[in-house]
C-alpha cells in the first residue's frame, strides 16, 4: 500500500501503480480504489473513487478519501451513501479544488481550498462549523486532537500558522530564519496545546524536532511560545523567561529517522531499520517524567537542583504552571541554585510571575505566599472571583507596573474608572484630565492642579497658570479630597506663576494672604530674579529679613521704603549701598552721614572736595591729616589721596617718598576723564625718564597714547643692554618662552597701533642682526620675536611657519612638551579663525604626541598600543627627529615590540640600534645585551606576522590599521586620538576637548574615569571633568570628521602657493 488511512476500529489502504502498468490496468480501477479493514473481527469492504485517490482520513464511524481536489465522505458503520465536498452547484465551487485534509476523533474534517480558505466540516451534521480566509493558499493542515480547535497549518509560501478555531485568530510561531524546510506538525496527544514542528536542520541532513505550547489566556492574549530543552532567565527581567532561548536546542533525529507521534512530551520515531519503533523525550520535556517520579519517591536520594531547576522552568514555559509549583516545593529551602544564587524563593518567584503570565491567579498566590510577599498576595486574593478576562489582565498588568498596557485593558473591558485610577498612579495627567471629564469630575481639580505642577517644572509657566486657575475656578470644597491641603497648593503654584508671567502686582496681593513662609521665600527669590527688588524686599519685610529687605528697597531706588529700616540695621556694607544710593540722587549730606556709619572715609573725602557735590576742600584736608597722624602708612596716604581725586599731592607723594609703583597701581584704579588720566600717564612717565628707566617709562608713554616715543625707548634698550651672547645664554638657562621684557612691549605697540612705520622698524630692528641668513638659521631670540609679533598683528600663516622653525629647534633640543606646546597653540589659533592647517604642522604635532603618549601607554599595560607609536614614529626618520634621544627611542621600540608580539619590527630596530656605534654606546651595558640577543635571533620565516587590528575609516567605512592616518581608498586624513595616537572611529567617538578640541576614544576615557573622577587631557593637560565626557552619536561623530577634514581643504595661502 502507498496510501494508508488508521483509525479506532479501521485501517484503509490503497495503492498507486507504476506508470507502465496503468494503461494495460486502466479499466480496472487503479489508483481508485480504497480497502478498509476492520481491525477485530468484520468483514472487509471494497470501494472504488471516480478519480485516483490521494489521501485517506478515518475517525471512528466515518471514513474521508481525498481524489483529485474533492472529499468522499461515507460511513463506516451505516448505508453507503457517499457526500462529496465541495457539494456540486455549492457557493464557490466555481474550479475550487480541496488541496489537504484531516479528521479528528471527534468526527471534525479539516481541510483546505485553493480558494485559499481553511475549512471545520462537522462530518456528523454535514455543514461547516469555521471558515477562515488566508493570504496564501494552504497545502498542509494539521489539526490537534480536540476537535481541532487549534489547527496548525503550512502556506504556499512554507510559512507556518496555528489557527484558533473558537476566537478565529491566526499566529505565526515560527521564526523561519533559524529552522530549516517544515517537514510537518505533530500535536501532543496527551497536550492538546503543545505541537512539535519537524523541519530539517541547518547543518546536517537530518529532521529538528522544535516544540511550540499555546496559551489560550495570557497577559499579551492567545500566544504561541517555543520551548526548547535550553531555555533559561531572561537576563533583563530576572523574575521571567527568556522565550527567545526557547528557540535554541531543538531535539535533533539521526538520519534517516521520521516522527510518528507524540504524548506526553515523548516521540515516538520510526527509524532507518524498516519495522523498528522508537521512543525518547523530547529536549523541552526532557528530564520532566523523571522529576515527577522522584517528587512522588520521598526516599529517593538526593536532589540535583540545577536539574530540578531547569525542568521547573520547561514546566512552566508548557504551561503546567501547579506542577511546576509542586515540584519547586520539593526543593530543599537552604539549596542554591547554579546558576541563581537566591535560591529556592527566586526559583518560586519566576513560577509566580508566569503563573500570572498565564492568568493563574491561584498559582500565583501560591507561590508569592511561599516567596513571603504579602503584599502580592493580598493584591491577587482579590482577584480569585474575577473571571473577566480584559478586567483581569489590567489588574495583573498593574501588578508588574505596566501602567499603559493596564489602561488599554481596564479600556477594553469597559472600565473607565480602573483606567483612570492607573493613569493618576502613573502621573499620565494629560490623559486622565480628558477621561476624568467624562468619568469622574470630582477628581478633575487634583488633576488639573497636578497638571500645572507639570507644566510649572517644564517651563510653562502661562499654561501652568491656567491649569492652577481651573483647579481653583468653583470647585466644591466638599467634593474634593483634602480640600485645605489643594487649595494651599494651588494658591503657592499660582503665586509662583503670577510672578514669572510679569503679573506681580496680583502676585503680591495673593502672597498677603498666604502664611506659608516657604512660599514666600520662593516668591520673594522669584521676584528678585525678575528685578522687582521693592515687591521682593516687602515679603523679605514680612519674613523678618531687615537686612536683605533693606538692600533690595535701595537697590530698587525706594529709599521710602528703606528710610525706616536703616536704623535697625548695622551692617556696614548696607550703609554704604544706601550712601551710594543717595549719591546717585543727589542727596549728598545723607550719603555722606551713611558714608560715615559704613567708615568710607574716603568717599567722605571724595564728596568734601568735588565742586559739584559739597565743595569744602578744607574740612577734606582736615580728615586727610588726621588719617595720616593716625595711619603713619605712606602707601595708604597715596591711594587715598588718589582715591580722593587729589592726584597732584599724589603724585608729589610719591615722588619725595620714591613709591611711584603705588602712585601708578592708584592711578589705574581711579576713575576721571580720558584727557587727565593721561596727562597723570606722561607725568609719570617723565619721572622714569629722567631717572634712566625706559622701560618704565615706554610702559606709561603707551598708556598716554605716544606709541613712536614707547617703541624708540623699548629699541634702544634693545640695543644697549641684551646682546647676542646674553640671549644665548638665556637660551642655555633654559628661559626659552620668555621674551626679554621691552621685547614684549615693542611687539605690544606695534599690535596696538597697527601703525604701518612702527611694525617695519621694529621687523628691520630684529632682522638687522642677522641678515643674509636663512630661515632655518635664523637666531633663536629674533625668531621667537617674529612670532609674537606675527601672533599679535594678526599674520597667522607667518606666525605657523616661524612657529615650526622655533618648533624644530626645541625638538632637535630634546624639549619634545615645549615643542608640542608651540605647536599645539598654533594649531588652535588656525583652528579657532577658520584658517587652512599647513600639513606639515599637523604631521610634526602628531609625531611629538605620539613620542608623549608612549611612556604613559606603556605603564598601563598597553604595550600593543606603545609598539605602534613607536613604530610610527622610527617610520619618521627617528635619527632626524629626535636625534638627543633616537638610541633610547629605538631601544623603546625594541622592548615593545618583543612584548606585542611585532618580532620582526622588533629584530629590524634592533639591527638599526646595534649598526650605528654611536648611537649604540648611548645605551647601558645592560641593555645593549638583551638588544643583541634579539639581533642574534630573528623570527623564523613560518612565523606567523603580526596582525594590525582594523577598524573602519571615518570617511569611507574602509578598513584601516589602527595607527594608520592616512585613508588610501578616499585619500583623507584621518584625525587620531589625543589619548591613544590612534585613528579615531565613528562608533567610540567622544565629544572633543573643550580646550584644544582634539577627538579622543570615549572607551578609553570611560576606563579611565572608572578610577578617577577626572583626568587631563593629555593633548593641552587641561582637566577633563566626567560631566564634559559624552559619547557622540555616529551623525555627531560623522560631523566633527568633517569640520576637522575642512581645516585641511581650506584655500591655500599665498605662501604655499608659491612653495
Amino acid at each position: 500500500p502507498a496510501i494508508i488511512g488508521v483509525g479506532p476500529r479501521h485501517i484503509a489502504a490503497g495503492t498507486v501503480l507504476p506508470l507502465l502498468a496503468l494503461p494495460i490496468l486502466a479499466g480496472q480501477g487503479a489508483g481508485r480504489r480504497v480497502y478498509y479493514h476492520p481491525r477485530r473481527d468484520g468483514e472487509k469492504t471494497e470501494r472504488e473513487y471516480p478519480a485516483k485517490v490521494e489521501a485517506v482520513e478515518l475517525s471512528q464511524s466515518h471514513a474521508a478519501v481525498l481524489a483529485e481536489g474533492k472529499i468522499y465522505i461515507r460511513s463506516l458503520k451505516g448505508p453507503p451513501a457517499v457526500t462529496v465536498l465541495p457539494a456540486e452547484g455549492s457557493k464557490g465551487d466555481d474550479g475550487v479544488k480541496i488541496l489537504s485534509m484531516r479528521m479528528t476523533l471527534q468526527d471534525i474534517l479539516v481541510y483546505s481550498t485553493s480558494g485559499k480558505e481553511l475549512v471545520h466540516y462537522d462530518v456528523e451534521e454535514r455543514c461547516p462549523i469555521n471558515e477562515y480566509r488566508h493570504t496564501e493558499s494552504i497545502l498542509a493542515v494539521y489539526p490537534n486532537n480536540l476537535g481541532g480547535t487549534y489547527t496548525a497549518f503550512l502556506d504556499a509560501k512554507g510559512m507556518l500558522q496555528v489557527y484558533n478555531a473558537v476566537t478565529e485568530v491566526s499566529l505565526s510561531p515560527v521564526d523561519h530564519d533559524r529552522v530549516g524546510k517544515i517537514r510537518g506538525v505533530l500535536w501532543d496527544l496527551a497536550d492538546p496545546s503543545v505541537f512539535v514542528v519537524a523541519a530539517d536542520a541547518r547543518e546536517a541532513a537530518v529532521l529538528e524536532l522544535h516544540t511550540f505550547a499555546v496559551y489560550d489566556y495570557s497577559l499579551s492574549g492567545p500566544t504561541v511560545v517555543p520551548v526548547g530543552g535550553a531555555i533559561r532567565r531572561s537576563e533583563v527581567f530576572y523574575e521571567s523567561i527568556d522565550f527567545e532561548s526557547g528557540r535554541d536546542d531543538p531535539t535533533t533525529l539521526t538520519h534517516g529517522e521520521m516522527p510518528v507521534g507524540v504524548q506526553n512530551g515523548r516521540v515516538t520515531v520510526q527509524c532507518q531499520q524498516p519495522g523498528e519503533l522508537r521512543t525518547s523525550d523530547l529536549a523541552s520535556h526532557s528530564g520532566i517524567g523523571s522529576a515527577l517520579r522522584r517528587m512522588s519517591n520521598t526516599n529517593s536520594g538526593p536532589v540535583d537542583v540545577e536539574e530540578m531547576e531547569r525542568v521547573v522552568m520547561r514546566l512552566a514555559a508548557l504551561g503546567r504552571m501547579e506542577l511546576a509549583y509542586r515540584l519547586c516545593l520539593s526543593i530543599p529551602r537552604n539549596e542554591k541554585m547554579g546558576t541563581d544564587e537566591g535560591g529556592r524563593d527566586e526559583l518560586m518567584r519566576l513560577i509566580a510571575r508566569q503563573a500570572v503570565e498565564l492568568l493563574e491567579v491561584d498559582v500565583a498566590i501560591l507561590a508569592y505566599r511561599e516567596c513571603g510577599d504579602a503584599d502580592r498576595v493580598a493584591f491577587l486574593d482579590r482577584l480569585v472571583q474575577l473571571e473577566d478576562v480584559p478586567m483581569l489582565q489590567g489588574y495583573l498588568r498593574v501588578l508588574l507596573g505596566q501602567k499603559q498596557a493596564a489602561i488599554e485593558s481596564f479600556v477594553r473591558a469597559g472600565a473607565p474608572r480602573e483606567a483612570l485610577d492607573v493613569m493618576c498612579d502613573a502621573q499620565m495627567w494629560e490623559s486622565a484630565k480628558g477621561l476624568a471629564t467624562t468619568v469622574d469630575q470630582r477628581r478633575l481639580p487634583m488633576i488639573h492642579r497636578q497638571v500645572a505642577m507639570g507644566l510649572e517644572d517644564k517651563g510653562d509657566y502661562e499654561g501652568a497658570l491656567a491649569s492652577y486657575k481651573e483647579a481653583l475656578g468653583e470647585v466644591d470644597e466638599s467634593r474634593v479630597e483634602d480640600s485645605a491641603e489643594h487649595f494651599r497648593a494651588c494658591n503657592a503654584g499660582l503665586a509662583r506663576c503670577l510672578c514669572y508671567c510679569g503679573m506681580y502686582e496680583p502676585a503680591a496681593r495673593l502672597c498677603e494672604r498666604i502664611a506659608e513662609e516657604d512660599v514666600l521665600v520662593e516668591c520673594a527669590a522669584i521676584l528678585e530674579r525678575m528685578k522687582q527688588y521693592s515687591l521682593a524686599g516687602r515679603l523679605h519685610q514680612r519674613l523678618g529679613n531687615l537686612e536683605r529687605a533693606c538692600s533690595l528697597y535701595i537697590q530698587d531706588m525706594d529709599f521710602d521704603a528703606a528710610k525706616p529700616l536703616m536704623d535697625q540695621v548695622s551692617t556696614p556694607k548696607l550703609h554704604l549701598l544706601y550712601a551710594k544710593a543717595k549719591e546717585a540722587r543727589g542727596f549728598f549730606k545723607e550719603a555722606a552721614a551713611s558714608y560715615e556709619k559704613g567708615g568710607d572715609m574716603e568717599s567722605i573725602v571724595r564728596l568734601l572736595v568735588d565742586e559739584s557735590q559739597l565743595n569744602d576742600p578744607r574740612k577734606a584736608m582736615n580728615l586727610i591729616r588726621k588719617g595720616r597722624r593716625r595711619v603713619g602708612d605712606v602707601t595708604g596716604s597715596i591711594e587715598f589721596l588718589t582715591r580722593a581725586r587729589l592726584e597732584e599731592m599724589a603724585f608729589e607723594m610719591a615722588v619725595r617718598h620714591d613709591q611711584m609703583p603705588v602712585y601708578e597701581r592708584s592711578l589705574a584704579e581711579s576713575e576721571g576723564s580720558d584727557e587727565l588720566v593721561e596727562e597723570r600717564y606722561r607725568s609719570v612717565a617723565g619721572y622714569y625718564k629722567e631717572r634712566n628707566l625706559p622701560l618704565e617709562a615706554a610702559k606709561n608713554y603707551v598708556l598716554c597714547g605716544e606709541y613712536e616715543v614707547a617703541m624708540e625707548l623699548c629699541l634702544s634698550l634693545d640695543q644697549t643692554n641684551v646682546s647676542v651672547d646674553e640671549t644665548a645664554a638665556s637660551v642655555a638657562g633654559g628661559r626659552r618662552w620668555k621674551l626679554s621684557p621691552h621685547m614684549e612691549l615693542a611687539i605690544d605697540i606695534a599690535g596696538r597701533c597697527h601703525d604701518e612705520g612702527l611694525v617695519n622698524r621694529l621687523v628691520d630692528h630684529l632682522l638687522r642682526a642677522n641678515a643674509g641668513l636663512e630661515d632655518d638659521e635664523l637666531g633663536y631670540h629674533q625668531a621667537q620675536s617674529i612670532y609674537k609679533l606675527h601672533q599679535v598683528l594678526g599674520n597667522y600663516e607667518e606666525s605657523a611657519r616661524i612657529a615650526m622653525l622655533i618648533a624644530k629647534r626645541e625638538q632637535d633640543e630634546g624639549r619634545y612638551k615645549a615643542a608640542q606646546s608651540l605647536l599645539l597653540k598654533t594649531y588652535k589659533d588656525l583652528y579657532r579663525l577658520k584658517m587652512r592647517i599647513p600639513r606639515e604642522l599637523w604631521e610634526r604635532l602628531m609625531l611629538l604626541q605620539s613620542y608623549i603618549l608612549v611612556k604613559p601607554r606603556a605603564q598601563l599595560d598597553e604595550h600593543i598600543n606603545a609598539a605602534l607609536l613607536l613604530k610610527r614614529i622610527c617610520q619618521g626618520n627617528v635619527l632626524q627627529s629626535f636625534r638627543k634621544h633616537a638610541a633610547q627611542t629605538l631601544a623603546s621600540a625594541v622592548i615593545e615590540c618583543m612584548k606585542s608580539g611585532m618580532k620582526a619590527e622588533a629584530h629590524a630596530y634592533a639591527c638599526e640600534l646595534m649598526r650605528d656605534a654611536e648611537l649604540r654606546n648611548r645605551i647601558s651595558e645592560q641593555l645593549r645585551k638583551k638588544i643583541e640577543v634579539v639581533v642574534r635571533k630573528p623570527p623564523k620565516g613560518d612565523q606567523q606576522a603580526f596582525q594590525e587590528a582594523l577598524s573602519p575609516c571615518p570617511y569611507c567605512a574602509a578598513p584601516l590599521p589602527d595607527s594608520s592616518l592616512s585613508c588610501g581608498h578616499c585619500q583623507n586624513i584621518v584625525p587620531f586620538c589625543a589619548v591613544t595616537g590612534l585613528h579615531v572611529v565613528l562608533s567610540d567617538w567622544s565629544s572633543p576637548c573643550g580646550n584644544c578640541s582634539f577627538p579622543m576614544r570615549y572607551s578609553m576615557l570611560e576606563r579611565m574615569l572608572a578610577h578617577e573622577k577626572s583626568i587631563v587631557c593629555p593633548m593641552c593637560s587641561e582637566e577633563l571633568a566626567a560631566s564634559a565626557v559624552t559619547k557622540l552619536s555616529p551623525e555627531d561623530a560623522l560631523e566633527e570628521a568633517e569640520k576637522f577634514k575642512r581645516n585641511f581643504t581650506r584655500t591655500m595661502s599665498a605662501h604655499e602657493n608659491r612653495s
